[in-house]
């Protein structure tokens, strides 16, 4: 038997949640690059540069750019590979924008031997 004032329950009037792009991105320690490992064909992957020319190798920030801009909000997952060298390696993201976002790559433990920013590889994945 039902309540009598009891609430109505809410229409559910929104689609389910669709991945858009998704990946893992792999970094060469031999070539410095990054490189598509895996995931949909429709993004693309590079380091982004230290201002100014000439400057040093690109550390640690990676912009990912969408083929097609997405139109209305998106959210990113993201999650970095951990390695021997960098066994709490960590990945955050921003500048999100409908034409891709960048991805920073940290070490929360640093000490004097590294930087806390450095390059690996990482897997992202995008719902909409």
């Amino acid at each position: 038997m039902a309540k009598k004032n009891a609430a109505a329950a809410p229409e559910q009037n929104t689609a389910a949640p669709n991945i858009t792009h998704h990946g893992m991105i792999a970094f060469d320690m031999t070539k410095g690059v990054y490189t598509r490992a895996s995931g949909t064909e429709n993004w693309s992957v590079r380091p982004i540069d230290w201002p100014g020319v000439p400057g040093p190798p690109p550390v640690g920030q990676v912009l990912v750019t969408f083929d097609k801009p997405i139109n209305g909000p998106y959210t990113v997952l993201v999650g970095a590979c951990r390695s021997l060298d960098a066994p709490m390696l960590s990945a955050n993201y921003g500048k999100v924008s409908p034409t891709g976002f960048v991805v920073i790559l940290f070490n929360p433990v640093a000490d004097q031997s590294y930087r806390s920013v450095r390059n690996g590889d990482f897997s992202f994945m995008v719902v909409q």
